[in-house]
């Protein structure tokens, strides 16, 4: 879970999830973040979706803070860098 995720989980006085609504929570904002990367990448590549790209780590991105612009950027860039 990334700082800022925490910082809202305890915001909204939510330390008290359990382990399982924590999980569901950290993979609501993950989802929701991996639509701002695939609208990126759409807009990047003119079309294709993050999805249509080779194997890039988004939940590594995701958990290390990286915005969702900054993922698209660097998965577009290392599929053009494998030849696709």
């Amino acid at each position: 879970m990334t700082n800022a995720e925490q910082s809202a989980l305890n915001a909204m006085g939510a330390a008290w999830l359990s382990a399982e609504e924590q999980a569901a929570f950290e993979e609501a904002a993950f989802r929701a973040w991996m639509k701002k990367v695939d609208a990126y990448v759409q807009g990047i590549t003119g079309g294709l979706s993050a999805d249509d790209l080779p194997d890039y780590c988004y939940r590594d991105a995701h958990d290390a803070g990286q915005s969702p612009i900054k993922a698209a950027r660097a998965a577009v860039r290392g599929a053009r860098e494998d030849g696709y």
